[in-house]
């Protein structure tokens, strides 16, 4: 388990605005706009691929092993991984770096196993399953039960980070 340390951070309105309003310049906004075209341009492009709702949602069934094997990995890391874990390992012990050599196991054994006996189904996710195998509460039950480990994860995966932005700001600031 990853123990997180809080920083007090000056909670003052006046003192956050200050440096704000003053670093965003034309070129951070030219940056911005540049991203949003490139992306609005890729979506346009794709979107001229897909013929139905498969094809968007499943990509026609077409992604190989590979791909879905990195897919897979990709969704399990974030700013935290990059950031606490070596921070625990340095602390305590490397033990922490288990979970992630675990995630690296793991993933074919998803791809190899899993993911064929779902595309023989013809279900797009496990709780579409879980509504044949048992019934349609224990999908709701799923389902909910995701949606709330997923917001519980989205503030520690959005806390730590700002935690050790803020933490360089302030260090930036005091130079």
């Amino acid at each position: 388990m990853v123990a997180v340390s809080l920083i007090a951070l000056p909670c003052s309105a006046a003192g956050a605005t200050e440096g704000a309003a003053s670093s965003f310049h034309v070129l951070d906004y030219l940056a911005l706009l540049g991203y949003l075209v490139v992306i609005v341009g890729i979506g346009v492009y794709f979107s001229k691929r897909e013929h139905s709702t498969e094809d968007y949602f499943l990509a026609g069934r077409r992604v190989p092993w590979w791909a879905a094997s990195l897919s897979i990995f990709s969704t399990m890391l974030s700013a935290v991984t990059f950031m606490a874990i070596p921070a625990s390992a340095f602390q305590t012990n490397w033990v922490s770096i288990l979970v992630n050599v675990g995630i690296i196991l793991a993933t074919p054994v998803a791809v190899f196993c899993f993911l064929p006996f779902y595309r023989r189904l013809n279900v797009t996710t496990i709780y579409e399953y879980l509504e044949i195998r048992f019934s349609p509460g224990v999908r709701i039950y799923g389902s909910l039960s995701f949606v709330v480990l997923q917001f519980a994860k989205m503030g520690v995966f959005l806390l730590l980070p700002a935690l050790a932005l803020a933490t360089v700001r302030l260090a930036r600031n005091s130079d």
